[in-house]
């Protein structure tokens, strides 16, 4: 079960940015929306969750960095053959490297995968 994805450096997420599945305060009221079985130490977490916002507010590119990342899991890389990142373009660090990460839970462990990635190379990956 998905706890949290972090994104930096691609679309429009200049600056480190995370979508939660954390329960916040005030949620124990809709216990019937709050996962708190089978999650080992993690936080409470909520069964579904929804983005909106107004229009050009990133809505649809976090989608996007999620099937990236999903894509380049599942794919993998081939020598010689450049990353198709497409990084933040708005600030001066659009050179910089981009960065994925996924925190969830599997069979009642927290886990954290991520990796840092620029157009040419995989910088770092770690669970």
């Amino acid at each position: 079960m998905l706890v949290q994805f972090i994104v930096e450096n691609f679309l429009s997420f200049n600056t480190r940015t995370a979508f939660s599945m954390m329960a916040a305060g005030g949620d124990e009221q809709h216990s019937d929306h709050i996962v708190t079985e089978g999650i080992g130490k993690a936080p409470p977490l909520l069964r579904a969750a929804a983005l909106y916002g107004a229009n050009a507010a990133g809505k649809s590119n976090i989608v996007k960095a999620i099937q990236f990342a999903q894509k380049l899991i599942q794919d993998g890389t081939r020598a010689g053959q450049t990353i198709p990142i497409t990084p933040f373009k708005l600030g001066s660090d659009c050179q910089s490297s981009s960065r994925f990460e996924f925190v969830f839970v599997y069979q009642a462990v927290l886990y954290s995968y991520g990796f840092v990635l620029d157009s040419r190379y995989i910088l770092e990956e770690w669970l």
